[in-house]
């Protein structure tokens, strides 16, 4: 699933976004490859379409997709719904990509299980590099003792956590971005919003040779705050050096 994420986000220019108005449009979506624009489309009608993702928890056809989108959008009551359901079976390439997306949501864990789970995922117990590294993400922004003990224990060195909220929208996702080394920030994206306006999600474009690199994270708006919610890479792209000019 990993594999197509990343495709078809580069076809993204040139797509329209679906519009999901029923159970059988989502469906439809996300059986269809080329749907490059299915999340923000979710995203923005999440507090609809969540109540849906959840039903297709159970269903082995979406289960992978659901959790993946239900992970970008980020409310903890859904991530620890996830956490207490099977594996699903592995999709066509056996990356369960939903893995590294519900590790990277896992920044705040409000349950032991949420904490286990980033422990074994960092620890490599489900064989999967990208979650592994999506989880040592979430620890090392988390900044608490236990996060701190978890870090050590595997011989990683905790960093300094930046500030996860701000009153204002830009100045918590570029405290954000500036904390996802090692690689050259360049830019951040404007937001797109959920039809409430209390949920964001915002790309962060990174150089690190030689690729560039995109990564979405997900803001809610609490109290007044804007609360980071989940940070993931969501795009690779290869950089060709640019062909050396003729000799005159």
């Amino acid at each position: 699933m990993r594999a197509a994420i990343l495709l078809f986000a580069t076809l993204a220019l040139a797509a329209q976004e679906p519009l999901i108005r029923s159970v059988a449009d989502l469906k439809r979506e996300l059986r269809a490859d080329e749907s490059p624009l299915l999340t923000d489309a979710v995203f923005k009608s999440e507090r609809r379409l969540r109540p849906v993702l959840r039903a297709l928890l159970k269903d082995p056809q979406f289960t992978g997709a659901a959790r993946y989108l239900l992970a970008v959008i980020a409310e903890p009551k859904d991530i620890e719904r996830i956490l207490t359901l099977s594996p699903p079976p592995p999709d066509g390439d056996d990356f369960q990509y939903w893995r590294y997306a519900v590790a990277t949501a896992l920044i705040q864990p409000t349950t032991e299980s949420g904490w286990q789970f980033l422990e074994r995922s960092a620890r490599g117990d489900y064989n999967d590099g990208s979650s592994a590294d999506g989880a040592i993400q979430s620890l090392q922004l988390n900044g608490t003792a236990r996060s701190q003990s978890i870090l050590r224990s595997l011989r990683i060195t905790p960093g300094q956590s930046p500030s996860l909220t701000d009153r204002n929208l830009e100045t918590a996702a570029m405290n954000i971005a500036m904390a996802l080394g090692p690689k050259t920030w360049r830019s951040n994206d404007a937001p797109r919003f959920n039809e409430t306006a209390d949920k964001a999600l915002i790309d962060m474009n990174f150089a690190k040779s030689p690729d560039r690199l995109v990564y979405t994270a997900t803001f809610h708006k609490v109290k007044g705050f804007w609360t980071l919610r989940n940070v993931h890479e969501t795009l690779q792209v290869l950089v060709l050096p640019a062909p050396p000019l003729p000799k005159p």
